[in-house]
Parts: structure tokens; sequence; C-alpha cells
């Protein structure tokens, strides 16, 4: 797969190349794909929805932690009711052993109860005496459709004691990514970046998906790239050649790279495949690498 030459090319024995995790929605069929083609030992994130709420997130997590493994679900503030309703996520996640969460703001305009923001859920859980081993936050390098850059700055560094790490909304431009994530360190955000990518996929679906998440970039990207010839040609798009240019020494400054958070789409194993160069890698002793 194309990422054995990512891996020859930076020659990098850590950062960002050093954990995968992928992204997977709640959606039917979504059980079956994780088991044909993920470990148990594989870093995962459930996703949640943005009609049908944290229910679908909390039954498959709950299946996957049956089944020995370990995922982290999405809690979004928007999607939760009431408090008594994020008590019970809270319960359902303590009765499944869970390790980690991700906290996000989510979709629904207006909230469907009293949070309307990721950073007024984190203060919600910690008030409940609730801990977790690791919480994610999102980070936005290519901007947000709707919140201002200065606002998610802000955002970050309100969050920053409540969480252990940013996985970053899907990233196609590598400069824009690089820049953001030198701001947010001299504004002294510490956490540790997942970058996210889109798992390789035909690119006029990609495409269609971000339009979809919003990714205002994502469509100037391919619409350059696609042109004509795409329509027909229907080329697919890999994310190496970001991540060559994101892992570049000639970059100079250690920005925090993490890793890498593949939004997987359910390709679950297009997304495997072209992580399996990394996952074998990883699985090596570290005087091997």
């Amino acid at each position: 797969m194309a990422s054995k030459a990512l891996l020859r090319d930076t020659g990098v024995s850590g950062g960002l190349l050093s954990h995968v995790q992928f992204e997977v929605v709640p959606a039917k069929g979504a059980l079956r794909k994780v088991l044909r083609n993920l470990s148990p030992e594989s870093r995962i994130s459930i996703s949640c929805s943005p009609t049908n709420g944290i229910a679908p997130t909390l039954r498959l997590h709950k299946r996957l932690t049956g089944k020995g493994y370990r995922p982290i679900p999405h809690v979004t503030a928007r999607a939760i009711k009431s408090r008594e309703h994020l008590r019970e996520v809270m319960d359902a996640l303590a009765d499944t052993d869970t390790r980690g969460i991700m906290a996000l703001g989510g979709d629904p305009d207006p909230p469907w109860g009293p949070y309307d923001s990721s950073f007024a859920l984190l203060r919600e859980i910690a008030d409940m005496g609730r801990r977790f081993e690791f919480v994610g936050i999102a980070g936005y390098p290519q901007t947000h459709p709707v919140v201002p850059d200065d606002s998610l700055m802000q955002a970050l560094t309100d969050k920053q004691p409540y969480a252990t790490h940013v996985v970053t909304q899907m990233c196609f431009d590598a400069r824009a990514t690089l820049d953001w994530a030198a701001r947010i360190r001299d504004k002294g955000v510490s956490l540790p970046i997942f970058i996210g990518i889109p798992s390789p996929m035909n690119a006029l679906r990609l495409l269609e998906l971000a339009r979809t998440c919003g990714v205002s970039d994502a469509r100037r990207f391919l619409k350059s790239k696609l042109g004509m010839v795409g329509q027909f040609l229907r080329p697919s798009y890999t994310p190496d050649k970001l991540l060559s240019k994101l892992n570049s020494p000639k970059n100079g400054r250690d920005l925090g790279f993490a890793g890498v958070h593949v939004f997987t789409f359910n390709q679950v194993e297009q997304a495997r495949l072209w992580a399996d160069p990394l996952l074998e890698r990883m699985a090596q002793p570290a005087g091997a690498r």
C-alpha cells in the first residue's frame, strides 16, 4: 500500500505515524465491519449521529466492548437532553468500564438540552465527579463552518484542563495545518494532536462527504484536483502526500503531533489496508523500527 512509501520517505520513528485510530459511524453493518477488519487492540472511536443522538453510539460501544474492544464513544453536548440524560450516559459508560471519550459540541441547532458546547459538557462531567483516563476534543486547522477562529482558539484554551489530546477535523492542506498547530502552541495549548484524515477512497465520494461535513477547504482541494477529467476517471484520494509534508524534518519545530485519526466513513477494510504498514511498524519492538 501507499503508506509503505510514506514510511520510507519520512523515515521517522514516532510522532505523527506512531499511533493510528479509526473512527466508525454507528450505522447498520458497522459492528460486522469492525470485527472483520480490526483487532480488539485497535484504537477505535464511534461517532455520534447528528439526527439520532448518542443512543446508537452507546449501543455499538456496548456491543464492541462485549467483544473485547475498548472503543472511544463520542459524546456531543448539543445532543444531550438534560443533566439526568448526561448522568444516564455516564452511568452506561461506567458499566462498560469506558476509559475515554471524545467530547464534541455537536450539530443540533438549537441544542436538545442545556449544553451548547463541549466546554459546558466537560464542566458538567467534572462537576459530576466523573473521570476518564483520556478525553479528546476537536481542533479546526482549516476553519469551522460556523464558529470564528478566535472563538475556536479560546475554546481550546478553556477546554485544555479537561482534555488529554486534540483530534482535528479532516485535514487536506499541510501548510494550513502546520500554521494552526504553531498558533495554538504559541497560545499555550500543549495537548498532543491527532491529525484527522479521510480514509483512502473515491475522490468524488470524498467530495460529497466533505460537503456534508462542512469542510470548505476539502471542496476546494478536490475540485482543483478533479476538474472534468475526474468526472470520467473517478480518481482515488489518499492522505500520503499530506502526511509526508506534515512529517517532513524541514518543518523544524516539533508541534506535538501524536498520531493520525482516520475518518473511515465505515470503509473500514480500505482504511485498515492503508494503515497496515503503520500498524505492523507499531507492533515491532522499539529497536527494530
